[in-house]
Protein backbone atom coordinates (compact mmCIF):
# COMPACT_ATOMS: atom_id res chain seq x y z
CA UNK A 1 0.00 0.00 0.00
CA UNK A 2 1.58 3.38 -0.94
CA UNK A 3 -0.48 6.24 0.51
CA UNK A 4 0.52 10.19 -0.44
CA UNK A 5 -1.03 12.68 1.86
CA UNK A 6 -2.55 15.43 -0.11
CA UNK A 7 -3.67 17.50 2.96
CA UNK A 8 -3.82 16.78 6.43
CA UNK A 9 -7.32 15.24 5.58
CA UNK A 10 -7.24 13.66 2.72
CA UNK A 11 -4.69 10.86 1.44
CA UNK A 12 -4.42 9.72 -2.28
CA UNK A 13 -3.54 5.88 -2.32
CA UNK A 14 -1.87 3.04 -4.40
CA UNK A 15 -2.81 -0.47 -3.54
CA UNK A 16 -0.08 -2.52 -5.65
CA UNK A 17 -1.44 -5.86 -7.08
CA UNK A 18 -0.39 -8.30 -4.65
CA UNK A 19 0.98 -11.82 -5.13
CA UNK A 20 -1.35 -14.24 -4.32
CA UNK A 21 -0.53 -18.18 -3.80
CA UNK A 22 -3.53 -20.83 -3.33
CA UNK A 23 -2.22 -24.42 -2.10
CA UNK A 24 -5.13 -26.31 -2.53
CA UNK A 25 -4.11 -29.09 -5.07
CA UNK A 26 -3.59 -26.99 -8.06
CA UNK A 27 -0.63 -24.39 -6.47
CA UNK A 28 -2.05 -21.55 -8.08
CA UNK A 29 -0.03 -17.91 -8.08
CA UNK A 30 -0.62 -14.63 -9.75
CA UNK A 31 -0.55 -11.06 -9.30
CA UNK A 32 -4.26 -9.70 -8.29
CA UNK A 33 -5.60 -6.19 -9.86
CA UNK A 34 -3.99 -2.59 -8.95
CA UNK A 35 -6.70 -0.81 -6.33
CA UNK A 36 -6.59 3.38 -6.49
CA UNK A 37 -8.41 5.36 -3.97
CA UNK A 38 -8.97 8.48 -1.47
CA UNK A 39 -9.02 8.34 1.89
CA UNK A 40 -10.87 11.32 3.57
CA UNK A 41 -10.76 11.79 7.12
CA UNK A 42 -14.17 13.62 8.26
CA UNK A 43 -13.49 13.62 12.14
CA UNK A 44 -11.02 12.97 14.85
CA UNK A 45 -11.84 10.98 17.67
CA UNK A 46 -13.64 13.64 20.65
CA UNK A 47 -14.92 12.12 23.57
CA UNK A 48 -16.92 8.89 23.07
CA UNK A 49 -17.01 9.82 18.78
CA UNK A 50 -14.52 7.78 17.42
CA UNK A 51 -12.71 9.04 14.22
CA UNK A 52 -14.61 8.40 11.15
CA UNK A 53 -12.66 8.02 7.78
CA UNK A 54 -14.11 7.01 4.11
CA UNK A 55 -12.06 5.35 1.09
CA UNK A 56 -13.35 5.19 -2.24
CA UNK A 57 -11.46 3.00 -4.08
CA UNK A 58 -10.94 1.11 -7.64
CA UNK A 59 -9.63 -1.99 -9.04
CA UNK A 60 -8.49 -1.94 -12.36
CA UNK A 61 -8.14 -5.55 -14.49
CA UNK A 62 -4.17 -5.48 -14.27
CA UNK A 63 -3.72 -8.93 -12.49
CA UNK A 64 -3.62 -12.39 -13.80
CA UNK A 65 -5.76 -14.37 -15.61
CA UNK A 66 -6.49 -16.87 -12.41
CA UNK A 67 -6.73 -13.19 -10.11
CA UNK A 68 -8.29 -10.56 -12.05
CA UNK A 69 -12.08 -9.29 -12.62
CA UNK A 70 -11.56 -8.19 -15.64
CA UNK A 71 -12.98 -4.85 -14.69
CA UNK A 72 -13.27 -1.86 -13.12
CA UNK A 73 -14.85 -3.32 -9.58
CA UNK A 74 -15.75 0.20 -7.09
CA UNK A 75 -15.99 0.07 -2.76
CA UNK A 76 -16.57 2.60 -0.72
CA UNK A 77 -15.71 1.68 2.80
CA UNK A 78 -16.30 3.10 6.23
CA UNK A 79 -13.46 3.41 8.49
CA UNK A 80 -13.76 3.42 12.35
CA UNK A 81 -11.36 4.02 14.95
CA UNK A 82 -11.20 4.48 18.79
CA UNK A 83 -8.41 4.89 21.26
CA UNK A 84 -9.33 3.36 24.49
CA UNK A 85 -6.15 4.37 26.03
CA UNK A 86 -2.97 4.54 25.35
CA UNK A 87 -2.36 0.99 25.20
CA UNK A 88 -5.52 -0.36 23.71
CA UNK A 89 -7.92 0.59 20.69
CA UNK A 90 -10.81 -0.59 18.77
CA UNK A 91 -11.51 -0.31 15.12
CA UNK A 92 -13.56 -1.88 12.56
CA UNK A 93 -15.27 -0.66 9.12
CA UNK A 94 -18.48 -1.50 6.97
CA UNK A 95 -17.89 -1.71 3.18
CA UNK A 96 -19.98 -2.31 0.08
CA UNK A 97 -18.00 -3.15 -3.22
CA UNK A 98 -19.52 -3.81 -6.60
CA UNK A 99 -17.02 -6.91 -7.00
CA UNK A 100 -17.11 -8.73 -10.51
CA UNK A 101 -16.71 -12.81 -10.71
CA UNK A 102 -16.80 -14.64 -13.47
CA UNK A 103 -18.42 -12.09 -15.44
CA UNK A 104 -21.19 -11.12 -13.37
CA UNK A 105 -21.09 -7.69 -10.88
CA UNK A 106 -22.37 -8.43 -7.55
CA UNK A 107 -22.97 -6.08 -4.74
CA UNK A 108 -21.20 -7.36 -1.35
CA UNK A 109 -21.38 -6.06 2.05
CA UNK A 110 -18.05 -6.78 4.49
CA UNK A 111 -16.93 -5.28 7.88
CA UNK A 112 -14.76 -6.10 10.38
CA UNK A 113 -14.31 -5.52 14.17
CA UNK A 114 -10.64 -5.63 15.60
CA UNK A 115 -8.72 -4.86 18.99
CA UNK A 116 -4.73 -4.08 18.75
CA UNK A 117 -2.37 -3.21 21.38
CA UNK A 118 0.52 -1.63 21.93
CA UNK A 119 3.07 -4.05 23.20
CA UNK A 120 6.44 -2.17 22.68
CA UNK A 121 7.62 1.09 21.66
CA UNK A 122 7.26 0.44 18.12
CA UNK A 123 5.75 -2.89 18.11
CA UNK A 124 1.67 -3.18 18.00
CA UNK A 125 -0.64 -6.37 17.81
CA UNK A 126 -4.01 -7.08 16.55
CA UNK A 127 -6.79 -9.39 16.30
CA UNK A 128 -9.69 -8.67 13.93
CA UNK A 129 -12.61 -10.53 13.03
CA UNK A 130 -13.59 -9.90 9.22
CA UNK A 131 -16.04 -10.66 7.06
CA UNK A 132 -18.11 -10.86 3.82
CA UNK A 133 -21.64 -11.17 2.92
CA UNK A 134 -21.62 -12.66 -0.11
CA UNK A 135 -18.33 -13.63 -0.17
CA UNK A 136 -19.05 -14.97 -3.90
CA UNK A 137 -22.49 -15.18 -6.48
CA UNK A 138 -23.32 -18.23 -5.18
CA UNK A 139 -22.09 -18.09 -2.16
CA UNK A 140 -23.18 -17.85 1.52
CA UNK A 141 -21.46 -14.76 3.83
CA UNK A 142 -17.67 -16.11 5.03
CA UNK A 143 -16.52 -15.02 8.21
CA UNK A 144 -12.53 -15.27 9.21
CA UNK A 145 -10.76 -14.47 12.13
CA UNK A 146 -6.95 -12.88 11.88
CA UNK A 147 -3.94 -11.50 14.28
CA UNK A 148 -1.08 -10.03 13.63
CA UNK A 149 1.57 -7.62 14.27
CA UNK A 150 2.74 -4.26 12.92
CA UNK A 151 6.00 -2.94 13.63
CA UNK A 152 6.58 1.15 12.87
CA UNK A 153 10.07 1.53 11.31
CA UNK A 154 10.09 4.64 10.79
CA UNK A 155 6.70 7.35 11.41
CA UNK A 156 5.64 7.35 7.83
CA UNK A 157 7.11 3.57 7.06
CA UNK A 158 5.54 0.13 8.77
CA UNK A 159 6.06 -3.17 8.26
CA UNK A 160 2.84 -5.90 8.96
CA UNK A 161 2.39 -9.74 9.11
CA UNK A 162 -1.05 -11.38 9.74
CA UNK A 163 -2.06 -15.07 10.01
CA UNK A 164 -5.90 -16.18 9.89
CA UNK A 165 -8.18 -18.61 8.87
CA UNK A 166 -11.76 -19.01 8.02
CA UNK A 167 -14.46 -19.43 10.81
CA UNK A 168 -17.19 -21.10 8.63
CA UNK A 169 -17.94 -24.16 5.72
CA UNK A 170 -15.94 -22.81 2.56
CA UNK A 171 -13.73 -20.57 3.95
CA UNK A 172 -9.96 -20.78 3.66
CA UNK A 173 -8.42 -22.67 6.44
CA UNK A 174 -5.28 -20.69 7.23
CA UNK A 175 -4.03 -17.58 5.46
CA UNK A 176 -0.82 -15.63 5.99
CA UNK A 177 0.34 -11.93 4.43
CA UNK A 178 2.63 -9.79 5.06
CA UNK A 179 2.55 -5.92 4.14
CA UNK A 180 4.40 -2.76 3.56
CA UNK A 181 3.12 0.85 4.27
CA UNK A 182 5.17 4.25 3.41
CA UNK A 183 3.67 7.92 3.65
CA UNK A 184 4.89 10.92 2.18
Amino acid sequence: LLRLGVTDTVEFRVEWPNLTFIDNGTNEEGLRDLGLGVKVRVFQQQGLRPSLSFNGRLSFPTGDEDFSSDRVDPELRTILTYALNEQLGLFGNVNIGGPTSQGTRFVQVSSSLGLSASLRDRLTGFVEYFGFYPREVAGGSGHFLQTGLIYRVAYNFQLDARVGGGLTRGTDDFFSGAGISWRF
